[in-house]
């Protein structure tokens, strides 16, 4: 290799030399002579280097010499702790890339639409972190973990973060996870409340009235006949967006419907209304092919349109109090309204415990409360 030498110091018998990009020293005369790498590729840096290496090698005493090679080595050594520790961090905004995007518990096939809104709910913690000088995930502590969820808001929001955010780092390896625990999360002080009667008959009169538009949106008579298909079955967005016809039992009367619930993957068989069976195809994949692929492109889009349009008739509440999840509550309440007993609502739902199926059929508490209001003497 070509050098180029440069002379620092005659008197001191001290030369640099670059050799590539990286400086070396030669100190001492030809027959005394140490030559060895700085491992500097900056002049001033090596120029630091070589001047303790000339120092440790001028001493007079050995006592000397090895006190000060004893601090140089320290230094050395606690400068490659120092990279080691550096390299074997994790940056935060290189996670995602490096487990290869989000893979769920591996028990099912995971939607495009989780994976992105996973993707979205570490990103946001990403920006989190960073605002707060958290860049690498070693450094993400459970303290930090909880300020993050209690700004994503109340129940289900903050939950599926944490879900997220969880399986992101486990699977990067990260430990100890600062997701591990589950922080209390704060509960929303409304549920999603079952629409009225004159609410139900402006919002269907609402989506006929879009679909019979000139130039009406390519979805929008599938999309009224969606809106009626979640009141009359009480299924979940997700899983009426994506039931498909072979799900339907044309050959029993009435026909029957049977599906699995994303959610807890238990699947629900009850019978479909007449004034559905007539508009609903009996070829095809999906029931509804249209909201089907927009579901699956990202569920949120679906969920917002629902939102949009009872805003747009004015059917609001406090906070998340209406929502398209709002038409599984009507279901339920319409169901003990006609008096269909509590076990039937249950299976119809899919719900584990009674208690839940409770929660979405207050009515029948109110009305047994009526009935027993009514056998109460009068006390004059």
């Amino acid at each position: 290799m070509g050098h180029k030498w440069d002379t620092v110091g005659t008197q001191r018998k001290m030369n640099l030399v670059k050799r590539g990009n990286v400086w070396w020293v030669t100190i001492g005369s030809r027959k005394n002579r140490l030559r060895q790498s700085t491992g500097k590729t900056d002049y001033e840096e090596a120029l630091k280097v070589a001047e303790k290496m000339r120092l440790v090698r001028e001493l007079d005493s050995d006592a000397e010499r090895i006190q000060v090679a004893a601090a140089m080595a320290s230094g050395i050594r606690a400068q490659g702790d120092e990279i080691r520790r550096e390299l074997s961090r994790t940056p935060l905004a290189s996670v995602w890339a490096k487990i290869g995007g989000y893979r769920g518990n591996g028990r099912r096939p995971i939607r495009e639409s989780s994976v992105k809104a996973a993707r979205s709910a570490w990103e946001m913690f990403v920006s989190f972190a960073a605002a707060r000088k958290v860049e690498y995930a070693e450094e993400a502590t459970p303290e930090l973990a909880e300020e993050f969820l209690r700004e994503r808001g109340t129940g289900r929001a903050a939950e599926t973060a944490w879900l997220y955010c969880r399986a992101v780092m486990a699977h990067a390896g990260i430990a100890p996870n600062p997701f591990a625990k589950k922080p209390p999360l704060q509960k929303s002080d409304t549920h999603h409340e079952p629409l009225s009667r004159p609410q139900i008959s402006a919002l269907l009169a609402e989506v006929d009235r879009l679909a019979s538009m000139t130039g009406a949106k390519k979805d929008a008579g599938e999309f009224a006949l969606f809106i009626r298909f979640l009141l009359y079955t009480g299924l979940r967005l997700g899983d009426a967006a994506t039931a498909r016809v072979a799900q339907i039992d044309f050959t029993t009367d009435p026909p029957m419907l049977s599906r699995e619930q994303g959610k807890v993957g238990k699947t629900v068989r009850f019978p479909l209304h007449p004034a559905l069976v007539g508009k609903l195809p009996r070829e095809g994949d999906y029931i509804f092919p249209l909201l089907a692929a927009t579901y699956l492109s990202g569920h949120k889009a679906l969920s917002k349109r629902i939102a949009r349009l009872l805003d747009k008739l004015d059917i609001k509440g406090e906070r998340c109090e209406y929502s398209a999840h709002s038409f599984r509550t009507t279901c339920a309440t319409i169901c003990a309204e006609e008096g269909v007993p509590m076990a039937v609502i249950q299976s119809w739902l899919g719900h584990s415990s009674p208690m839940v199926t409770r929660i979405y059929t207050r009515v029948e508490t109110d009305r047994q409360k009526a009935q027993a209001l009514s056998k109460f003497p009068d006390l004059g």
